[in-house]
């Protein structure tokens, strides 16, 4: 597989076989509305470990692990108004019509060459594209873990649902906030950042952050109120990789 992160920087599509996952561009977020994009991103990322799948049930499915892309044709089989919304999820991404196929359960896209059919191992490509493109970096680390064994893994379940019923303090950044950010921060006209992909405006923002920073301990040094001897050269590197757990 390319580089993904590569390829959501520059704003090409990438492709995963089936057809290509398209970047998500400002201007149709903005266009569609943010709520929308959001409910979007909710189905067809939906945390399938908040819900209690016995192994009863697994077998009935023929399936080792229960995934978002096993709630998502189950769902859609069951509810037509769901299947209608999942559809349209996937055509915002793919930029082509998207059917479901009730004989198979499987959903697909087709054009004159044949139908193509959005497997398993196709919608793992598709799920990590849709974290990395918007960002969701909570997501992404979690998509990493490896548990040592079950107990492990149902500890970490059984953390996630006892936090999803504690209200989080809400987030005082949002894409508006983000926008004009990077709009008045960075100099950009509102016509560049709707033209922007989801990915290079949240690029911008912390880039931006790290420039700051870099400029800050720069000054400090400069006037005497930080000694060099403590900071290294990445730390004044304004192109070094953007780390999370430094926000």
């Amino acid at each position: 597989m390319e580089d993904i992160s590569l390829k959501l920087l520059v704003g090409r599509p990438i492709d995963i076989g089936i057809g290509k996952v398209q970047p998500a561009r400002i201007k149709d977020i903005v266009e569609m509305s943010e709520q929308k994009y959001n409910q979007y991103l909710n189905i067809l990322l939906f945390d399938v470990d908040l819900l209690d799948i016995s192994k009863e049930q697994l077998k009935q499915m023929n399936v080792d692990k229960f995934t978002t892309y096993h709630f998502l044709l189950l769902q859609s089989y069951n509810n037509e108004d769901f299947k209608q919304l999942t559809i349209e999820a996937f055509e915002c991404f793919f930029k082509e019509k998207v059917y479901f196929d009730e004989e198979n359960l499987l959903f697909y896209l087709a054009d004159i060459s044949g139908l193509r059919y959005l497997t398993l191992e196709h919608y793992k490509i598709f799920r990590k594209i849709l974290i990395k493109q918007n960002y969701l970096k909570e997501l992404e680390e979690e998509e990493e873990l490896i548990f040592g064994n079950e107990l492990a893994r149902k500890w970490y379940i059984d953390m996630k649902k006892k936090e999803k019923l504690h209200q989080k303090p809400k987030n005082n950044v949002d894409l508006q906030s983000i926008i004009s950010a990077v709009m008045w921060k960075g100099y950009k006209s509102i016509e560049e950042i709707l033209n922007m992909t989801i990915y290079q405006l949240h690029d911008g923002y912390y880039r931006l952050s790290i420039i700051d920073n870099c400029n800050y301990l720069n000054q400090g040094i400069y006037h005497g109120t930080i000694s060099q001897k403590d900071i290294s050269q990445n730390d004044l590197n304004w192109a070094k990789i953007i780390k999370f757990n430094d926000y």
